[in-house]
C-alpha cells in the first residue's frame, strides 16, 4: 500500500474535464498498486526503490532512473520493493486525447527504459508551479501530458526504427538539420545509405522535385522563421542557412517570398494586431 499519494496538479479527471494528471507517490516496504484494470496511458517513473511491473502474466522490473509504459486496458498489479521504501512520480493521459499516430507508437515502444532528459525537465516543469486552478493550467497540464510521451518516442527512436522511414524522409530529416553544410546533400544520401543519384530518383518519384529544390526550400523557411522570430541580422541568418552571399540569399528569397529579407520582417513586425 501506498503511505503517501500526491496528485501534483490537483486536478480531477472525471470532474474537471482534465485528461492528464501528473502526480507523485511514497509507498512503505512491500507496497502494492493493483490488481487493476488500467485506464490510462500512465508513464511511472521510479526515483528510488525497485519495482515489478506484472501486466498481463509478464513481468517488468525497473529501477531508479527507469521509467515503466502502462497501457490503456491491461490488467496490471505492481509490486514495490520488499526491504526499502520507494518513490516514484508518474504521467495519466486518457487515451481520447492521445492521437492515433502517437498510440500507435507507443505501442510498440519499450515498456521499461531509461527515463530521457527531456521528460525529466517536464516532470521538473510541473512539480515547480505553486498551482493549477483554472482552464489555462488545465490546458497546459494536457499539453505537457502529450509532451512527456513524447519525450519518451524521441528517446526511443533508433537507427534500426528509422529503417521504417523511406529513404527520402531520413534525407529529409539530415538537411534539416544541417542546412549551414556545403557537403549537405552527399552527406544526406549517406545518412540515407544511398547513392546521390539513387536519392534524386526517390525524390523526383516521391515528391517530383531534386533533392537541391528540396534543400533550398528548407534554407529558405528556415530563414524566415529566423526573420520573424529572432534578432538575427540579415547576413547571419543567410549564413546560418547555408547561403554563400547576402546577394545569393537576397534574390533566392524574392524568389520566394515575393519581398526582401529585410521588407518581409518589417512587413510581419509591423502589422496591426487583429482582434
Amino acid at each position: 500500500m501506498s503511505d503517501r499519494l500526491i496528485n501534483i496538479t490537483r486536478l480531477d479527471q472525471s470532474r474537471r474535464g482534465a485528461t492528464t494528471v501528473f502526480g507523485e507517490a511514497f509507498y512503505t516496504p512491500g507496497g502494492i498498486c493493483g490488481p487493476r484494470i488500467q485506464q490510462d496511458w500512465q508513464l511511472v517513473i521510479l526515483l528510488s526503490g525497485t519495482a515489478v511491473s506484472h501486466v498481463e502474466g509478464e513481468q517488468r522490473a525497473f529501477g531508479p532512473g527507469q521509467l515503466t509504459l502502462q497501457l490503456p486496458g491491461q490488467h496490471e498489479t505492481v509490486v514495490y520493493d520488499p526491504v526499502q521504501p520507494t518513490h516514484h512520480t508518474w504521467v495519466a493521459i486518457q487515451p481520447d486525447a492521445v492521437p492515433a499516430d502517437m498510440a500507435a507508437a507507443l505501442m510498440e515502444m519499450p515498456r521499461v527504459i531509461q527515463v530521457p532528459d527531456a521528460l525529466s525537465k517536464v516532470m521538473d516543469l510541473v512539480m515547480s508551479q505553486p498551482g493549477y486552478d483554472g482552464a489555462v493550467h488545465q490546458q497546459w497540464v494536457d499539453q505537457l501530458g502529450l509532451a512527456a510521451l513524447l519525450a519518451c518516442l524521441c528517446r526511443t527512436e533508433s537507427p534500426a526504427g528509422l529503417r521504417a522511414h523511406s529513404v527520402v524522409e531520413i534525407a529529409i530529416r539530415y538537411m534539416d538539420s544541417h542546412l549551414a553544410d556545403p557537403m549537405c546533400l552527399l552527406d544526406a544520401a549517406k545518412a540515407a545509405s544511398i547513392t546521390p543519384q539513387h536519392l534524386a530518383r526517390r525524390f523526383q518519384a516521391e515528391l517530383g522535385l531534386a533533392p537541391s529544390e528540396w534543400l533550398w526550400r528548407l534554407r529558405l523557411e528556415r530563414a524566415s522563421d529566423f526573420l520573424l522570430h529572432s534578432g538575427l541580422s540579415v547576413g547571419e541568418i543567410a549564413e546560418r542557412c547555408g547561403f554563400k552571399t547576402i546577394q545569393h540569399f537576397s534574390r533566392r528569397f524574392h524568389e520566394q517570398f515575393g519581398a526582401s529579407p529585410a521588407k518581409h520582417r518589417k512587413a510581419a513586425w509591423t502589422a496591426p494586431v487583429n482582434g
